[in-house]
């Protein structure tokens, strides 16, 4: 009995122990299950993560891509075609007459010769200009040859511009010449593929490839080298002319913080543009189409003071004739041209804009969280 009090004890002792060790394995097995699946819940849910992040990324470069299409698009067709088919276009588009289809009238009026039936002294019919509106000058460029036609004399376009950075390049490297200078001396350089441009953008398509639609270099140059330097000049230095005419009147640089001295330089620049760019703009392309070849038919009623020259056997028309037979009509149709196409350029900008800020910060942020 001695012999098992004195060792009970130990037994007692030694049941806890091995008691405490399966309680503690067990919640070791607890824990460690508690532990492996919140693991695999946070793996998880970085996997996801991961996922919705590629997901975002890849619709943020489809969306880039498709923005870049665009962009080209309204760049290339609505600022430089649809204007250019404006200024040329007759702002009075011949009329025609309501012909009768009924026989002439029988009985006693047979000796009439020619006679139809009145049909209530009807109007002629006055067809409006087609770059009276975007939808019809859309309309008529593709019924020519489809979409392909929104991008007519895209090639001659390349061409036109690669020549003329690389002569530009070229020239600037003269001692005292400016960059500026440059590019209007390669502008009147490569004037006759600018020319060509012109004429494919107003002309029914041809079999023709451009280079040999390209007009005479002697006869082009001297046509069109004027407006051509202006139009250069001008397009470079007026915005910092605006921009030192402001921080004249205001006394001071402008800044984002200086919201009247802002507006005003828009104020200034829209002007310059209205007044300046513009008109040198008018004057050039009309100078340009007036070398049309006679046997070339246009895509638009051309204006008739641009076949003045063919009709007196010039070549071409002058400056001043250029720009003397641009109508107050055929204005007022070009500025509100001008404000449509800004008008729908701001809208597409905009919601471009905004579906690439969703894809790119408002996705990934509801993917963190």
């Amino acid at each position: 009995m001695d012999a098992i009090r004195t060792f009970w004890p130990h037994v007692v002792g030694t049941v806890d122990n091995v008691k405490e060790l399966i309680q503690d394995k067990a919640l070791s097995k607890f824990i460690s299950k508690q532990s492996v699946g919140t693991l695999v819940a946070r793996g998880t849910r970085g996997q996801q993560n991961a996922i919705a992040i590629t997901i975002s990324h890849v619709l943020l470069y489809c969306t880039m891509a498709i923005n870049i299409v665009i962009a080209v698009t309204l760049s290339y067709t609505l600022t430089n075609i649809f204007p250019v088919l404006a200024i040329v276009e007759d702002d009075a588009p011949p009329s025609y007459e309501a012909v009768s289809d009924k026989e002439p009238i029988e009985g006693e009026f047979a000796n009439t010769k020619g006679a139809f039936v009145n049909e209530g002294s009807a109007p002629q019919a006055r067809p409006r200009p087609v770059t009276s509106s975007l939808r019809s000058i859309y309309r008529t460029l593709t019924s020519l040859s489809g979409k392909k036609s929104l991008f007519r004399g895209a090639r001659c376009s390349i061409v036109y511009m690669s020549c003329l950075f690389t002569l530009s390049s070229l020239i600037s490297q003269i001692p005292f010449i400016p960059v500026v200078v440059s590019l209007a001396i390669a502008g009147v350089l490569t004037s006759p593929i600018y020319t060509a441009w012109t004429h494919i953008i107003i002309s029914e398509p041809s079999e023709k490839t451009w280079w040999h639609r390209v007009p005479r270099y002697g006869p082009t140059v001297r046509a069109t080298a004027l407006p051509t330097l202006a139009f250069y000049l001008v397009n470079e230095y007026m915005n910092t002319i605006a921009r030192n005419l402001t921080a004249a009147l205001i006394g001071g640089r402008i800044d984002s913080t200086h919201y009247a001295g802002y507006l005003l330089y828009v104020a200034i620049y829209l002007l310059a543009l209205v007044f300046v760019n513009i008109p040198i703009h008018i004057t050039l392309t009309r100078v340009q189409a007036s070398l049309l070849p006679i046997e070339e038919r246009t895509i638009v009623p051309l204006d008739r003071g641009l076949t003045f020259s063919k009709a007196d056997g010039r070549e071409y028309m002058s400056i001043r004739e250029a720009w003397r037979t641009f109508t107050r009509a055929s204005w007022i149709r070009l500025v509100k041209l001008y404000v449509k196409i800004y008008a729908l350029c701001s809208v597409v900008y905009l919601v471009m804009g905004s579906i690439a800020f969703f894809e790119a910060v408002v996705v990934p942020m509801m993917a963190k969280a």
